[in-house]
């Protein structure tokens, strides 16, 4: 959802069918690259070698709450009521509504 810059909260019946043909794309690529970087989604700096073993290091948004985005430097956000899983969000990159 980060990569698509999708709202994590958005109703699947509510995407346009190219959010939807992208989303179907990008997620088994990312799955592949988590699978082959033991589980890194996101591309490791050279900077942060020696933190690669930290979640806030490993991934864009997931575990990164109260962080600053690695795009726009927002924030993430961390929701535990919205729904059954905790979810990590950009509000900037990921805008709602």
């Amino acid at each position: 959802m980060f990569l698509r810059k999708l709202w994590p909260f958005r109703i699947a019946n509510n995407l346009s069918q190219s959010e939807e043909q992208q989303l179907l794309e990008e997620i088994p690529r990312v799955l592949k690259i988590g699978y082959v970087s033991a589980g890194r989604t996101r591309p490791q700096q050279q900077e942060e070698e020696e933190a690669s073993n930290k979640w806030e290091f490993r991934h864009w948004v997931f575990r990164r709450g109260g962080h600053p985005c690695w795009i726009c430097g927002t924030k993430i956000v961390i929701d535990r009521q919205s729904s059954s899983r905790v979810t990590f969000w950009c509000p900037k990159c990921q805008p709602g509504k």
